[in-house]
């Protein structure tokens, strides 16, 4: 028991380590890339949402492994070299597109944006891999090889500034291409260990993905749509915010990256929660959220931490009040996560589809459009991001209510 304990908060600490990753990356664009700040931060939103339209499949593998784990791997697998070669296509025309072009102080931009379009794909199967490692109850290795990734990704971004030892991103583009793709074999080798699964490519072969398909479809057609909502969400602020606010750009940026570095890093207890937590009827579980409390009350306190290191320097008082405020919206970003979890293991993907767009349309397109008439500024910005999530979770209480009175589970 103890020693599974362990490995949980292991695996939630390599969490803080991709939190540390984008902040760390968003402070050396700041320090050497500074006049291209904005552009550069908003290719983190760009990626990371474009990265979210895989994790349907990843969903998909933890439910389904609570059937067969070493049979779902495999097909989620197969599935994910395909769409995540869609997705990174995707990404890289639109990143080109929207941000390539003026940014002449940074040689060859457009490279450095396909070069992160492969690492897409090769962070999304490595995440796959960690999935099963965490099922394992192996955290400890999923926590050496993030920390091995993030410590090359911030000192090749240091390395290769306009102060370093060159002033293009082509360089760390390619270096840490190589890396991530060691650690995806390494945790690939590790995975079909686990699964027991011994000729990989003959069982492969062996599957009909197509009859397998219906299965999977109802929880990553669901999946799919949250995160189409949720990703629109997070960009329809982002670039309203990086149009509207621009000198003050700054002042939401930051909030925002603690907000989603804290979302990254707690929602890999849905990655628990669903492995091994015990079917529930309501959508509210309060074992499930003292779970999800017991593995991230520290999340913020880190997080912080980590802020005045990186900024100490150049500590803005507004901003720094912005970030304190934006930790104290985690609690409900936490009972978010572990309704999340608690619908996901029931298998009530298609209630977080409806409360996630009731979200999009009633709460955040109005939201939007207060941004641009400018009625929400900078500050205000952070506070509508953290209403949302208590909003969100009276929305999916009351669909959840709605749905138990229809199926004649309450009277």
């Amino acid at each position: 028991m103890g020693s599974e304990k362990t490995s949980n908060y292991l695996f939630m600490l390599s969490g803080l380590l991709d939190a540390v990753k984008v902040l760390g990356i968003m402070w050396v664009y700041e320090l050497f890339w500074a006049d291209n700040f904005g552009r550069l931060s908003f290719n983190i939103d760009l990626i990371g949402a474009f990265g979210a339209l895989l994790t349907p499949w990843l969903m998909a593998y933890l439910q389904k492994s609570r059937e067969s784990a070493a049979q779902a791997y495999i097909i989620v697998l197969i599935y994910l070299l395909i769409l995540s070669g869609v997705v990174g296509s995707a990404y890289w025309i639109l990143a080109n597109y929207l941000l390539a072009g003026g940014l002449d102080s940074i040689e060859d931009f457009n490279v450095f944006i396909a070069l992160r379009a492969l690492s897409l794909i090769v962070i999304t199967l490595t995440t796959l891999n960690y999935s099963v490692l965490a099922q394992a109850g192996h955290g400890l290795y999923i926590f050496l090889f993030q920390l091995c990734a993030v410590s090359a990704t911030l000192g090749l971004y240091y390395i290769f500034s306009d102060y370093g030892l060159y002033s293009s991103l082509v360089y760390v583009g390619v270096v840490l291409l190589l890396l991530e793709l060691a650690i995806m074999k390494m945790t690939f080798n590790m995975a079909k260990k686990h699964l027991g699964i011994t000729r990989f490519w003959r069982r492969v072969l062996e599957f009909k993905y197509l009859n397998e398909f219906k299965g999977y479809s109802r929880i990553v057609f669901p999946e799919t749509g949250t995160v189409l909502s949720v990703v629109a969400c997070t960009f329809l602020i982002s670039s309203s915010a990086y149009i509207t606010l621009q000198e003050h750009y700054e002042f939401y940026r930051l909030p925002l990256a603690f907000m989603t570095a804290s979302w990254i890093v707690a929602s890999k207890v849905t990655t628990l929660l669903v492995s091994f937590s015990k079917t529930d009827a309501v959508a509210f579980s309060m074992q499930n959220y003292m779970y999800t409390i017991r593995y991230t009350w520290y999340i913020p306190v880190l997080l912080l931490l980590i802020y005045v290191a990186l900024f100490y320097q150049r500590l803005n008082y507004l901003i720094c009040i912005n970030v304190v405020v934006a930790m104290l919206y985690f609690p409900a970003m936490a009972a978010v996560i572990a309704m999340g979890g608690s619908l996901r293991v029931q298998n009530r993907n298609a209630l977080l589809l409806k409360a996630n767009l009731a979200m999009l349309c009633f709460y955040f397109i109005p939201v939007v459009a207060l941004i641009y008439l400018r009625f929400i500024g900078a500050g205000g910005l952070i506070h509508a991001i953290g209403v949302s999530y208590l909003v969100r979770i009276m929305v999916i209480n009351w669909l959840g209510i709605r749905e138990l009175r229809r199926d004649g589970a309450l009277i």
